[in-house]
């Protein structure tokens, strides 16, 4: 029933990255103590002997642990989605034809300078740096983090080719 709750709370706001974002730190949380608590040998090798002693030993979590984690890996996704879609309209603008490029002569983009929202890095950097803060604030795993920023440039060469 959590998992099916959760299921519909993100399916719901799937275009909030706020809430994906809590989602995804919840759930990466309870995923941990499943893992933790769970009484099987490898990882009740890694917790000291005082947790030990809360370790379940009669209950097996394995099948809800990789709901969990396949729930996990589908809120990841929601928010890889949210961040593409965020950055994608200022992505050209603001990398390739904006003015802050030293040198680049921006004559050749004649009809989309009428189009031109103002756009620059500036703006493709805030908002990074505001899905940076959100990771950050939401206690999301540093690992997750990292490779959610080494994935999102990987993202914008698949849609600007």
């Amino acid at each position: 029933a959590i998992i099916t709750g959760i299921t519909s709370a993100t399916r719901k706001q799937s275009k909030d990255p706020v809430i994906s974002t809590f989602w995804l730190s919840n759930c990466l949380t309870l995923l941990y103590d499943l893992t933790q608590f769970s009484g099987e040998e490898p990882y009740h090798s890694r917790i000291s002997p005082n947790m030990q002693e809360f370790a379940l030993k009669n209950y097996d979590l394995s099948d809800y642990r990789n709901l969990l984690s396949d729930q996990c890996v589908n809120i990841y996704h929601t928010i890889v989605k949210c961040i593409q879609t965020d950055i994608q309209p200022i992505l050209v603008p603001g990398m390739l034809e904006h003015d802050s490029i030293p040198g680049m002569n921006t004559t050749f983009s004649g009809a989309r300078k009428q189009n031109d929202k103002g756009y620059d890095t500036v703006m493709l950097v805030n908002r990074l740096q505001f899905y940076l803060q959100l990771m950050t604030s939401q206690h999301v795993s540093p690992v997750i983090v990292r490779q959610l920023f080494r994935q999102v440039p990987v993202l914008w060469v698949d849609t600007t080719a």
